[in-house]
């Protein structure tokens, strides 16, 4: 099966020093005018995590209170409709509290969350409610394999691919765009067309674009069983709706990120009518 995959436009370097890529979509009245703010793999931890040779000047940090700032103050730049948040919020478990605080801080009118690896890993020192629960105070409706349809979108969110038991939704025919989220693109590849038919576009994270990445080679890594096919961007497979893979924000097997700088996902819907670029029309 032939796929490819593209690097996303970079639509800039926020004032926090996080990095925006941007995703233009056409689609039609009211999800047009949409903006949708993706973010992924925080993993909030007491290391410290260097980030060298990238356009970001954010250099290091640790635990949640720089970086958290850094998310937040993003959030509040952008404004967005809907705020996404992918999984794996934090690598050492008594940082939830403090995890979920700062989530709280976030604001957009709705919040939807997936959980990743590290939300069902960290059940064996803290119960799956109440991760739930702090989810759900701060905002966050989290999705287990169901759908929420919001401007005559439909979010639709699966379990992990690794620790879960990821089941797709089918897609609704009468809403305007289908998105689909999984921490773990490695749901996307494992599914049948049958399975994605109607999904417009796969939101995942996970990978971390490697966290380190070697120029004309990419990714040295990346926690998938299908290796770098998709390891960072928006990456095509026929007969699949296109996979948007974040590389996130924090780090978990080496405390580096190199040539990979934290980054947040813009994805504008906008007018189908109007002579605008589009990365790709629905």
């Amino acid at each position: 099966m032939m796929w490819r995959r593209q690097t996303y436009p970079a639509a800039g370097i926020l004032s926090s020093g996080i990095v925006l890529r941007s995703l233009n979509i056409a689609a039609e009245a009211p999800a047009a005018g949409c903006r949708i703010l993706f973010f992924s793999d925080t993993h909030f931890r007491f290391d410290k995590v260097s980030n060298t040779c990238s356009e970001s000047p954010l250099k290091a940090w640790s635990e949640t209170e720089e970086i958290g700032n850094a998310i937040i103050r993003s959030v509040d730049e952008i404004s967005p409709d809907v705020l996404i948040f992918g999984g794996d919020l934090v690598s050492h478990t008594t940082l939830y509290p403090a995890a979920f605080e700062l989530l709280s801080r976030m604001k957009a009118p709705l919040k939807l969350a997936v959980f990743g690896n590290w939300e069902w890993k960290t059940r064996k020192w803290l119960p799956s409610s109440v991760i739930e629960q702090g989810f759900k105070q701060a905002g966050f409706q989290l999705l287990f394999n169901d759908s929420i349809i919001y401007r005559g979108i439909q979010f639709s969110g699966v379990e992990d691919y690794r620790f879960g038991y990821p089941a797709i939704p089918e897609a609704e025919p009468k809403t305007l765009f289908r998105c689909l989220i999984s921490h773990n693109p490695d749901v996307i590849g494992k599914s049948s067309p049958e399975d994605l038919a109607g999904y417009h576009l796969a939101l995942c994270g996970h990978t971390h674009g490697g966290q380190i990445r070697i120029p004309l080679f990419g990714a040295v890594r990346t926690s998938s069983v299908f290796w770098k096919r998709f390891e960072y961007g928006l990456c095509r497979v026929p007969g699949k709706p296109p996979v948007s893979v974040s590389s996130g924000i924090g780090a978990t097997y080496i405390m580096k990120r190199f040539r990979c700088p934290p980054e947040m996902l813009l994805i504008s819907i906008q007018d189908k009518d109007s002579q605008k670029n589009y990365s790709y029309d629905i």
